[in-house]
């Protein structure tokens, strides 16, 4: 994980147009940006420390107090791979399916249809592009 050091600038963004705010590092080469949204939430600390480890990326863990509860924000790079090592959005499942379709077996069709519909929202939000090959 990327550490900022005391000289480097620091600059606060809203993620994933919500109101939470997490401090990134400025890029050291000019015309690439960090990225960091909101990916998930957790209730439980050791749940949400061991997703942190799955994400690559830019990545940093947020907790924040609703009277009694805590609640883990986890900020990171939006990316097929970040969401698929998290086991979000059904994807383990759609690759089985893909697998399974590419390998001229029965599938589930109706279950791919819907999985892909979910992702195209996903997609929308997170800015992602939906790999031809899931399709």
């Amino acid at each position: 994980m990327y550490l900022p050091s005391l000289s480097d600038k620091i600059e606060t963004r809203i993620c994933n147009n919500s109101p939470y705010q997490v401090q990134c590092p400025l890029p050291k080469n000019p015309g690439t940006e960090l990225i960091m949204k909101l990916l998930n939430t957790y209730e439980d600390k050791d749940e949400a420390e061991v997703a942190l480890t799955k994400v690559q990326g830019p990545k940093r863990l947020a907790s924040e107090r609703d009277d009694t509860d805590v609640i883990y924000n986890l900020f990171g790079e939006p990316s097929w791979g970040n969401f698929y090592r998290l086991g979000m959005f059904q994807l383990p499942e759609l690759q089985a399916l893909v697998n399974q379709r590419q390998n001229g077996q029965a599938y589930d069709e109706k279950k791919h249809r819907e999985i892909i519909t979910m992702l195209q929202y996903i997609a929308g939000n997170f800015e992602l592009m939906i790999p031809e090959h899931w399709m």
